[in-house]
């Protein structure tokens, strides 16, 4: 009855105008307890809490980073998808931290999106292994993507269990503001 009377329902919602890469690092350091229980878990809500406050329609994807990058969600609006995907995140089983390779991973994410894009960073900062800082930024700054940083850490740090001894893990500040700023 309704379909023959002509009826129809439209509706208006808001819609992100960028796509967005949430890129987690997933290194040994993240295991750091100055965050309770870890920087790692911190890492998680804090993405998990951006993916729920963010417009229905968003697109976003999920890429994890230690000593090498991996995609684990290509940018998409399933949001629950990316919810599931970001709570099942583990560390990484490859030694090192490469920022660069996971900027580099992340900008490829987002080179086919009509959007802009846009690079949401967490981590502490420290990179030690893989593709140059100033190499990430000039290839995301070619292709227009946009990275906002967030460190999980402390100046103060926290200890992660090594097999020989504990050891200290401080958020690099430095490194972060650099990021986003260039």
């Amino acid at each position: 009855i309704l379909a023959i009377s002509g009826i129809s329902y439209s509706y208006i919602g808001e819609k992100s105008e960028a796509n967005f890469v949430l890129a987690i690092d997933a290194s040994g350091s993240m295991l750091a307890t100055d965050f309770n229980p870890n920087r790692l878990e911190a890492a998680k809500n804090s993405a998990l809490q951006f993916v729920e406050l963010s417009p229905i329609n968003t697109k976003i994807g999920l890429v994890t980073f230690a000593g090498s990058s991996f995609i684990k969600v290509r940018v998409t609006d399933d949001l629950l998808k990316v919810k599931q995907e970001i709570k099942n995140i583990n560390i990484e089983l490859v030694g090192g931290t490469s920022i660069g390779e996971a900027i580099i991973t992340s900008t490829n994410l987002l080179l086919n999106e009509k959007e802009p894009g846009v690079i949401i960073l967490l981590t502490d900062g420290q990179n030690n292994i893989g593709a140059s800082i100033e190499e990430a930024l000039k290839y995301s700054n070619q292709n227009n993507i946009i990275i906002h940083t967030i460190g999980i850490g402390s100046k103060v740090g926290g200890k992660f269990l090594n097999v020989t001894e504990d050891i200290i893990s401080k958020v690099d500040e430095e490194s972060l503001k650099y990021i986003a700023e260039k």
